[in-house]
């Protein structure tokens, strides 16, 4: 292959993990919303007097939804780690024919950094956290 043509394909490349980015990052944000507003609807659920009789089910169902939402939103960090990381073998493939291994050198520096933690892992404690909020709450709500 053409030195050029490695070029031409190294940018599609790191252009394609760039969109990859930010689709993770507007994902991200869906569920950031999408637990926002389980939140405030569970919120709303504990101060309705009209719902006294159903509350508890109404909290159960809640509950349970916002568990799945959870166990959706850490899988889709999941894919997503995996896609970047197909795309980066790739890149770093790449990268032997050309002049300069930029990512690899990169790569390098972060793994040698005791205080470098990887996105992915990250990004999981958000629905972690909300999962363990959500619980608290539940629970709270049953034994109050």
């Amino acid at each position: 292959m053409s030195y050029e043509r490695s070029i031409e394909q190294y940018k599609i490349c790191l252009d394609l993990a760039e969109k990859v980015t930010e689709r993770r990052l507007k994902t991200n944000s869906f569920f950031i919303g999408v637990a926002s507003a389980m939140t405030s609807l569970i919120a709303v659920v504990l101060s309705s007097s009209t719902l006294a009789i159903n509350r508890t089910y109404t909290l159960i169902a809640l509950w349970l939804f916002s568990l799945l939402i959870c166990k959706a939103w850490l899988s889709t960090i999941e894919s997503y780690k995996k896609l970047n990381s197909a795309k980066f073998k790739i890149i770093l493939e790449l990268e032997k024919e050309l002049k300069h291994d930029c990512l690899s050198c990169e790569w390098g520096f972060l793994k040698q950094d005791p205080k470098y933690s990887k996105l992915s892992e990250n990004e999981k404690i958000i629905p972690k956290l909300f999962a363990c909020l959500i619980t608290v709450i539940f629970l709270g709500h049953l034994f109050i």
